[in-house]
């Protein structure tokens, strides 16, 4: 007895829920066609241990938020690395939390590597100094930025830009000094 429904959402999303699956469900393929069988999307294929009871299998339409911008084919050479430029376009998107990834293929292994792209986005605006993300300036951000300065601490490049408080492209003692004034003012 299988127990299961499939949603169909308006903005193109389809859910398929399985509340009750008895029986043999390790030979059986998960997946999603078009109406004219020529094109399809397949979660899963004869894979025992797979399937369980109250699981949940979201298709979704492609993320039209990030974007990769270079580097989307090529090579690397053995212990290398590469820079893969992202464009996040957050306009039009709502407050929340958005997921997407990155799927490289590669001949070094079957499977590809997944990386995901997790995105907040919050309206609470960005304070420069607030290197913690805690919407408050206090000694954390302090020590942060001295860790930043002194080179005990490797930042991001999100994290530098909001170490420049004075926005004058050096992260320095004068960004400090003005963080410190900042604290000290509230």
């Amino acid at each position: 007895v299988y127990d299961f429904q499939i949603i169909l959402y308006p903005s193109g999303k389809i859910a398929l829920n399985y509340r009750s699956m008895q029986g043999d469900t390790g030979s059986s393929t998960i997946g999603i066609i078009d109406s004219n069988g020529a094109y399809g999307l397949e979660a899963v294929y004869n894979q025992d241990g797979f399937m369980e009871d109250n699981i949940s299998i979201l298709f979704d339409t492609a993320q039209d938020w990030a974007n990769i911008l270079s580097n989307q084919t090529g090579q690397v050479g053995y212990n290398q690395s590469t820079l893969v430029g992202l464009d996040i376009n957050t306009e039009n998107l709502e407050n929340g939390s958005y997921n997407s990834y990155l799927v490289v293929n590669s001949n070094d292994s079957i499977e590809p590597s997944v990386i995901p792209i997790n995105l907040i986005v919050s309206d609470a605006g960005l304070i420069l100094g607030d290197l913690n993300q805690d919407g408050v300036l206090d000694v954390l951000d302090v020590v942060r930025l001295i860790q930043i300065i002194l080179e005990q601490y490797d930042p991001s490049s999100f994290e530098l830009m909001l170490s420049d408080l004075n926005e004058d492209d050096i992260v320095n003692v004068q960004d400090i000094v003005l963080m410190i004034n900042s604290i000290l003012t509230f």
